[in-house]
């Protein structure tokens, strides 16, 4: 029975995003050290083989191989995202949840993804993540409401992937869509 886990945002605090501010410099100090014991806890009770989180770094994106079949890719939305936009919760797309500075993965893992799809031979690409990536409205009727914690707040970012993954399906397949 394999277990490949992924942590989600509870491990610190409810809707984590890695590149929070803080008021003050003991709001971030209390988080820095609330943030090194919850990756330490995870760490030591779950089934990973990753190395120690190291001064409250915990680097958990990765791949799994097997063989020509697939390749599964385990993604952190937590991590190295910027906040969530327009003050998270469910809200209209508009105003920085269309920044093209916005990023769910942050920039290394990003591009870390992207040449490692790029490269891969399997048959099968799986991407495995803490949040929803396609947009969901919340209420529908209304004006499109959308959840700020999952890749609908970060739009720019998310069209760049699915169009990464769409350029690549249709140069892998040689069929246009």
């Amino acid at each position: 029975f394999p277990w490949f886990v992924i942590w989600d945002d509870h491990e610190v605090v409810n809707n984590r995003a890695g590149g929070a501010t803080f008021a003050t410099e003991e709001e971030r100090s209390a988080f820095q050290e609330r943030r090194a014991a919850g990756y330490k806890a995870w760490w030591e009770h779950q089934p990973v083989r990753l190395p120690p989180p190291n001064a409250g770094e915990l680097p958990i994106h990765r791949s799994i191989q097997f063989g020509s079949l697939a390749s599964l890719f385990f993604l952190d939305t937590r991590q190295y995202r910027t906040d969530q936009p327009n003050g998270d919760h469910q809200k209209p797309m508009i105003g920085k949840a269309l920044d093209h500075r916005a990023t769910m993965l942050g920039a290394r893992q990003e591009h870390w993804l992207m040449r490692s799809l790029a490269q891969s031979t399997a048959t099968w690409n799986v991407l495995a993540q803490q949040v929803m990536m396609a947009r969901v409205d919340r209420a529908p009727g209304t004006a499109e409401q959308i959840s700020m914690d999952q890749w609908s707040g970060y739009e720019v970012a998310r069209r760049r992937l699915m169009e990464f993954l769409a350029a690549r399906a249709s140069a892998l397949l040689g069929c246009y869509y």
